[in-house]
């Protein structure tokens, strides 16, 4: 699916929640998310994201401009859609697939 699709999508107000790893300190998008446990969790207006491979692609620390990564390529389309997009950490969003509940960073038009 294209991120402008996306992107519009929750310029209507729905959410995107990426399910984020409890391991190593990158705040790295997980990729052994349960997503039935994840789905039950979300709101009706909200949406999982779970990439199907790991990368350091999935990173969502953002040092500079010049930082290449999901959370850059999302904010570089959503400023030329002239959108002002959110991220909130909320703690027990998504459950892991290993076990236990960990934070969701949930995407957001303000």
């Amino acid at each position: 699916m294209d991120l402008r699709i996306i992107l519009s999508l929750i310029a209507k107000g729905a959410k995107l929640v990426f399910a984020i790893s409890p391991y190593g300190n990158d705040d790295r998008i997980d990729t052994y998310t349960d997503r039935e446990r994840s789905i039950s969790m979300l709101n009706d207006n909200e949406y999982l994201f779970i990439p199907c491979t790991n990368s350091s692609f999935l990173n969502t620390e953002v040092k500079d401009n010049s930082y290449f990564n999901i959370i850059s390529c999302i904010k570089a389309v959503a400023a030329k859609m002239e959108l002002k997009i959110q991220f909130n950490l909320v703690d027990n969003k998504t459950h892991s697939g290993i076990g236990g509940k960990y934070k969701g960073l949930v995407l957001s038009c303000s």
